[in-house]
C-alpha cells in the first residue's frame, strides 16, 4: 500500500489504483477485513478525485462495513466522513450532513478532537452550500481552534476558507 500512497500523492492516479487493487487482492485472500477496508478506501480516494462517485461510493461504503466487522470506531468515523464527502460533492446535503453528524458522535467518543474538527468543518461547508451563513460561521468557527491548536495549518486554511466566503 506504500508504494501506491507514494505513487497517488506524486500524482499518478492509475499507478496508484493498480497498487491498490492488488493489495484489495490480496488482503482479500488472506480475509484480512482490515487490510480489506484499507485497499478500498484508498480507491475511494482516487474515484473521488476523478469526480466518479459511484464508484467511490461503493468503496466508501465497503470500508465501513470492514471497520463495522472488525470494530475499528476510529475508521468507522473516517469512513462516515468520507461518505459525507461524497454526498456533498453530488449535492445531498441532508444525507451528507447525516453522515458528517455520525462521524463527530464516534470521535466525540472516543475523544478525537481531528475528527470532531473534521466533522464540524464538513457541517460547515454544507451549511455554506446551502446559504445558512449563520449556521456555516458558527461551525467553522467551532473548528477552527481545535484545528489551531493541533497545528492543523491545512484544515485551518479550510476553516478561514469557509469564513472567508460568508465574509464576501
Amino acid at each position: 500500500i506504500n508504494l501506491g500512497a507514494v505513487f497517488y500523492t506524486s500524482g499518478d492516479s492509475d499507478r496508484a489504483r493498480d497498487c491498490f487493487e492488488r493489495s484489495l487482492q490480496h488482503a482479500a485472500r488472506s480475509g484480512n477485513r482490515q487490510r480489506v477496508g484499507v485497499a478500498v478506501g484508498n480507491l475511494g480516494a482516487i474515484y473521488h478525485t476523478r469526480g466518479d462517485y459511484g464508484r467511490a461510493l461503493d468503496c466508501y461504503v465497503q470500508k465501513l462495513q470492514c471497520a463495522l466487522d472488525v470494530g475499528d470506531r476510529a475508521e468507522i468515523s473516517v469512513s462516515l466522513g468520507n461518505l459525507g464527502h461524497i454526498y456533498e460533492d453530488q449535492g445531498e446535503y441532508a444525507r451528507a450532513s447525516g453522515c458528517y453528524l455520525r462521524s463527530m458522535e464516534h470521535a466525540l467518543d472516543m475523544g478525537d478532537r481531528t475528527g470532531v474538527g473534521t466533522a464540524l468543518l464538513g457541517l460547515a461547508t454544507v451549511a455554506l452550500a446551502e446559504d445558512d451563513l449563520g449556521e456555516a460561521e458558527r461551525l467553522a468557527g467551532r473548528a477552527e481552534p481545535v484545528f489551531a491548536d493541533m497545528g492543523a495549518t491545512y484544515e485551518l486554511a479550510d476553516c478561514r476558507a469557509v469564513r472567508a466566503e460568508i465574509a464576501s
